[in-house]
């Protein structure tokens, strides 16, 4: 019999509210009856298969793979639906998966597995994900689509927050239109990424100002003796060898701070989806614009809401942009802010 795809999930219609659906061991009305469901039950589907005139589709009972609780169920009585938590059933696929439909593409039935959402070069919100051959999947839930120990969220909610979080790095983008806040975004968006692999970073050395060069600081302030100076080139051959750098020395306790240039960076920088603000500054935290020409500064806010000191629990990041001959903005001071003693 050939398996044919109407839904990954079903609802038991067609069923008055009294009574109940029967499944059933085989797909006939004969077979022995394994279980059944109430009106608008809830049912995870394997696959279906057309007996005859009728269509009967393979339903996982119980939402729990791996116990062999599968049963077939007349689909008169179903109503499909395409987006929900799925597995894999060959137990390779990622924990949470989360299909938003399923569609023939290529000539078979395939469902897109959603990996979250992200903005277009114009600031649009676009999703992210794969697709997958339906064959491969089974609906599932959200106790039985996570693996280990993580948790899924609930439903739906679990990509309307990641949805809400793409509504709010559009709003950060869209803040405004100035040049150098779209320098500081961009650099934003290379951070975030360095968090996967170094090699992300190629690129941000394009940012730096080809003749002043960058200042770091692990200080709460610019113009120690500690702070590293880079230009365009030796900053991407210090990242390539990461080795250990002095930035100075912990408030209170006076400890040295040694790390590699890019653990230094995965420091400075938190998920863009948590940003709580981005602050345009009257100051520069001490650093010396003398011979750099116009300067502008922001100040990109990681603010832990959840705390009951939130006013300690905060990450800045500190940006020091200058503007060269040419009128582009370029990088020429980071710092890592926190709240100190």
């Amino acid at each position: 019999m050939t398996k044919v795809y109407p839904g990954l999930f079903a609802t038991v219609e067609n069923v008055a509210k009294n009574d109940v659906l029967n499944v059933r061991e085989k797909p006939n009305y004969k077979s022995k009856k394994v279980g059944s469901w109430s009106h608008r039950g809830w049912i995870m589907v394997d696959y279906c298969v057309k007996v005859k005139k009728s269509l009967w589709c393979k339903a996982d009972l119980d939402g729990l793979m791996g116990d062999g609780a599968l049963g077939w169920i007349n689909a008169h009585y179903l109503k499909f639906s395409n987006s929900g938590f799925a597995i894999q059933k060959d137990g390779k696929g990622e924990g949470c998966m989360y299909a938003s439909k399923c569609e023939k593409r290529d000539g078979m039935m395939q469902c897109y597995i959603m990996q979250g959402y992200y903005l277009d070069n114009k600031y649009n919100i676009r999703s992210k994900g794969r697709w997958i051959n339906r064959s491969l999947l089974i609906g599932g839930n959200v106790l039985s689509a996570a693996k280990d120990s993580e948790m899924c969220g609930v439903s739906t909610d679990y990509h309307d927050i990641d949805y809400s979080n793409a509504e709010k790095l559009q709003k950060l983008y869209k803040k405004d239109d100035d040049k150098a806040y779209r320098v500081v975004m961009e650099l934003l968006r290379v951070l975030g990424q360095s968090h996967e692999h170094r090699n992300y970073l190629i690129g941000i050395e394009k940012m730096i100002h080809p003749k002043k060069g960058l200042i770091l600081t692990d200080m709460v302030s610019f113009g120690n003796k500690d702070e590293q100076h880079f230009d365009q080139k030796n900053f991407m051959r210090t990242l390539e060898k990461d080795k250990e750098i002095l930035w100075g020395y912990t408030y209170g306790e006076g400890s040295p701070i040694q790390k590699s240039l890019y653990s230094w960076i995965c420091d400075i920088y938190r998920d863009m989806r948590y940003i709580s603000k981005i602050d345009t500054m009257d100051t520069f935290k001490n650093f010396s614009g003398d011979g750099y020409g116009e300067l502008k500064a922001y100040e990109v806010y990681w603010i832990n809401e959840e705390s009951k000191t939130k006013e300690y629990d905060w990450l800045g990041l500190v940006v020091i942009l200058a503007k060269s001959d040419d009128g582009k903005w370029y990088i020429v001071g980071l710092m890592r802010d926190r709240w100190t003693i």
